[in-house]
């Protein structure tokens, strides 16, 4: 299962004014949105169906942990490039470490980095789930085994 969670997904972004100061300068703020938007698309390229995620009355995907580094500012108009990638599988419980890097696209310089540890909770027993009892990853298992067997 780490295998399908090596790859490295591209989202691309253009800073909008809302989410910049008076001065055209992004909020820091809007970082973590943009972090979240790469983490979402991500999720969906690897074969999670976020519809189907959202409609499990039980289970629900937390951010336990952020950390974010900023290292240079991104300007009103800015296109962004957010880079997302899984840097520790989930192995016996449903926890999956993303680390993230913005760059601007114009010039490839490194805006912010970010960490996050994501979990698959139950909101009934409020415990994070083992692996196997993570619906959606078992959808996307059997997905990425029918697709293997074709």
């Amino acid at each position: 299962m780490a295998k399908r969670f090596s790859g490295t997904v591209e989202t691309d972004i253009k800073v909008r004014l809302c989410e910049c100061d008076p001065y055209e300068i992004a909020h820091n703020s809007s970082y973590f949105v943009w972090f979240e938007m790469g983490r979402f698309q991500y999720a969906e390229e690897n074969g999670y169906a976020l519809p189907d995620m959202a409609a499990n009355d039980d289970v629900v995907y937390i951010t336990l942990h952020t950390r974010c580094k900023y290292i240079k500012s991104c300007k009103f108009n800015d296109e962004i490039t957010v880079r997302t990638w899984i840097r520790k599988p989930p192995l016996l419980f449903a926890k999956y470490n993303f680390e993230q890097k913005i760059f601007n696209k114009k010039t490839g310089e490194l805006i912010a980095r970010c960490w996050t540890e994501n979990a698959a909770v139950s909101k009934s027993e409020k415990r994070v789930l083992r692996i196997y009892e993570d619906e959606s990853i078992l959808k996307v298992e059997d997905k990425w085994k029918k697709e293997k067997d074709s």
